[in-house]
């Protein structure tokens, strides 16, 4: 930053003109990182500048900074966006047999009960997550009406799309950058596993954006 700006940028503070910026100037306050640095007392020992002007000026210091973080917080959100829409755009190469499939299953699915274990009403400690059913005079395990439906294979979803993303993607668990490389971006779509650190997350994300390829779990971790 030129002495220029850096005067021009003082004098946006209240209470400080020409002659109060050019002061602290000459004091030493020669760059925007000293004046960040400096407290009420320092700034209260340049000639002009009382203790009320050096708390002031401190303030201006510190909500100049904030916006600074703020629009830069706003500008990198605003790529962040522009980013993951177009990954969104990226959509896979699929045949009009399979697509007509995954409406099939996602129509089936809205119908598909939700399946709960036997006597889940009955005995808290069960817990609700459906087990197969047993016992002779089981209800549920003879597909008696009145009891919650059980898995069969009629709720199965079509087998040619079974185990696909909604997306129409395969999913392929990825731990390191060099996984990328065997991934086909016209069907397969990759999902990084948990355990995957930081810095390795943002270089596979990196390489898969440079390659086309869509990221299902972008910035989770």
């Amino acid at each position: 930053m030129t002495k220029k700006d850096l005067l021009s940028k003082l004098k946006k503070i209240k209470g400080v003109d020409d002659s109060k910026a050019k002061a602290i100037y000459d004091a030493g306050f020669t760059s925007w990182e000293k004046l960040k640095k400096a407290d009420a007392e320092q700034l209260s020992k340049v000639k002009g500048v009382n203790k009320e002007l050096a708390k002031t000026i401190i303030e201006g210091i510190g909500k100049k900074e904030e916006k600074k973080e703020k629009t830069e917080k706003k500008e990198e959100k605003e790529k962040v966006e522009i980013v993951e829409k177009e990954i969104k755009k990226i959509k896979p190469n699929l045949s009009k047999e399979l697509k007509e499939k995954l409406k099939l299953r996602s129509r089936m699915k809205k119908r598909k009960p939700e399946f709960l274990r036997q006597e889940w009403f009955r005995y808290r400690k069960l817990g609700m997550k459906w087990r197969k059913a047993k016992g002779i005079q089981s209800k549920m395990k003879k597909h008696v009406k009145y009891r919650t439906p059980s898995p069969r294979i009629g709720y199965s979803s079509p087998k040619d799309v079974k185990g696909l993303h909604s997306s129409g993607f395969k999913e392929i668990m990825v731990y390191n950058i060099n996984e990328i490389d065997s991934v086909n971006k016209d069907t397969e779509a990759i999902r990084i596993g948990h355990s995957v650190g930081a810095k390795k997350r943002n270089e596979i994300e990196k390489k898969a954006d440079d390659m086309g390829i869509k990221l299902l779990n972008r910035g989770q971790t």
